[in-house]
């Protein structure tokens, strides 16, 4: 099977595992009738926070480092934080209504300026930022292992009695791009047997046109292909639920969940002559298990360009995972979906 196969498989897997994991799910609108359970969904989820805040009126606000989604390494192989007080100067902090923050946004064409707090004496440090329209690591400043080297983080960081500024020149502040600042008491952090030897932190920050981020609308396209170098489309799945889990930062889209004890049925269309190469079954829901090929050619058919993917309701067993992979002179496709649990 495909290395993308094994990825997409396992990807799939994590999110089948995510209703145990605390993340929260919502139903990607894909089409009009998921609209409405998206915006009834949406809805929902609105009501309930604001139930929450009523009642549990002891909890505590979120600080603007939380936004930034700040993450501490301790040479006591701890987490516990050792930079306090961060102020983004001048961004915008935005929550949307399922509770996801957004990282602190900054103004294109202006300085980024971050303001904090710590006893740390930070020597070493990267600034990257990657382009959403070009994805591509660009580099600003990078730590390095020698010390004889300038690895120009202090070119960006001052400190004064423990008091820390970080500044990146508005050249580099452009829009559509997210940046992620690690900065290091040593570098490398790590000795020869991987334990923490100093302390360094992360976090992110952005620069977009729109600080409120809306919720994401994922297609079926983007539930179900893996790969898809055939130019399908028109992908539908039938009765099958389309969901999607947020954590603290961001959004994670599930593949498709059919009902158990139902055929599974995929229809899309299609310009190339498609032979289905394999159907792989796993009844844990984990690459990690065995899988059975369960591959049939009489389950794929055509008309008119128009491709229907049959499974039999006797494979439509609870959490079930499927990787139906296609082949053709011009490309392949790859499908991944399962069953509800």
């Amino acid at each position: 099977m495909k290395q993308t196969a094994f990825i997409a498989v396992l990807t799939a897997t994590i999110l089948f595992a995510g209703c145990s994991s605390g993340q929260t799910p919502v139903t990607s609108a894909a089409t009009d009738t998921t609209t409405a359970v998206t915006t009834e969904a949406a809805t929902t989820s609105t009501a309930v926070e604001e139930t929450n805040t009523t009642a549990e009126t002891t909890a505590e606000p979120e600080k603007p480092e939380d936004y930034a989604d700040i993450y501490f390494m301790n040479k006591d192989g701890s987490n516990t934080a050792f930079a306090t007080d961060f102020e983004f100067v001048d961004a915008e902090l935005y929550k949307d209504v399922n509770g996801v923050l957004r990282y602190p946004n900054f103004q294109a064409g202006k300085d980024i300026v971050i303001n904090f707090k710590s006893d740390i004496d930070f020597k070493q440090g990267g600034i990257y930022y990657y382009s959403k329209t070009k994805p591509k690591r660009n580099i600003i400043a990078i730590p390095t292992a020698s010390s004889k080297e300038n690895t120009n983080i202090l070119k960006y960081l001052t400190c004064k009695d423990g008091d820390y500024t970080l500044k990146i020149p508005a050249k580099h502040v452009k829009p559509d791009n997210e940046y992620r600042i690690k900065l290091f008491s040593q570098y490398p952090l790590y000795d020869g047997d991987d334990n923490i030897v100093g302390y360094g932190m992360t976090f992110c920050i952005r620069c977009e046109k729109v600080t409120e981020t809306p919720v994401p609308n994922y297609s079926t396209e983007q539930h179900l292909v893996n790969d898809n170098s055939v130019n399908a489309t028109d992908f539908n799945t039938g009765n099958a639920k389309l969901e999607m889990f947020h954590d603290k930062y961001s959004y994670i889209f599930e593949p498709p969940k059919f009902p158990a004890g139902q055929d599974i049925v995929i229809t899309f269309k299609c310009q190339s002559k498609l032979n289905l190469d394999e159907i792989a079954m796993y009844t844990s829901g984990s690459v990690n298990s065995h899988a059975d090929y369960i591959t049939k050619a009489e389950y794929l058919t055509c008309k008119d360009g128009f491709y229907t993917l049959t499974i039999p309701a006797q494979y439509a067993q609870p959490g079930y995972l499927f990787l139906a992979d296609f082949t053709s002179k011009n490309g392949t496709l790859e499908l991944v979906f399962g069953v509800a649990s």
